[in-house]
């Protein structure tokens, strides 16, 4: 297990991003609502130490920015 902190804003509207490594996707979800800063959030996930991918709709939120980043359980 690894813990997937995922930043994103920002936002004004509803935003649907996938975090993937690989074939696999890690998280799939979708932000609702307003945040005039960077929110961040938390997932558990089965991941490796691959590299990751953040994948979301660049062309309807020019200005969002959408990080994702894998930490070890501790």
């Amino acid at each position: 297990m690894k813990k997937l902190m995922v930043t994103i804003g920002p936002f004004e509207t509803e935003v649907s991003f996938r975090v993937v490594q690989g074939e696999s996707v890690l998280v799939e979800d979708v932000f609702h609502g307003k945040s005039t800063g960077p929110y961040v959030k938390e997932y558990l996930i089965d991941a490796t130490d691959e590299n990751i991918e953040v994948v979301y709709d660049s062309v309807n939120h020019p200005d969002l920015i959408i990080k994702a980043k894998l930490k070890p359980l501790y």
